[in-house]
């Protein structure tokens, strides 16, 4: 599955989260992880009460915990809804 697109991570420290495994096995994806203690500025500006939080090329894409099948099956979904626009 190729689903190119960038995506920002919202986490606290030492949190363990899936997100991250796509950017290691697919040379499509970049990842950005933001640790919430050290940018609390950026919690308040994207209105993020807890973490994790991921966002799809901007957009605010899942809220809390999901394993590498739950987030590859709403990648697929997501993929598959803008072939329809």
């Amino acid at each position: 599955m190729q689903i190119p697109g960038e995506r920002d991570l919202l986490l606290k420290p030492r949190h363990q989260f899936s997100a991250f495994v796509l950017a290691v096995l697919n040379p499509h994806v970049t990842h950005t992880a933001i640790d919430g203690a050290l940018f609390p500025d950026e919690m308040v500006r994207r209105d993020i009460q807890a973490v994790p939080v991921v966002y799809l090329n901007g957009r605010r894409f899942a809220d809390g915990r999901m394993d590498l099948e739950q987030i590859l099956t709403r990648l697929a979904r997501e993929d598959t809804s803008s072939d329809e626009d």
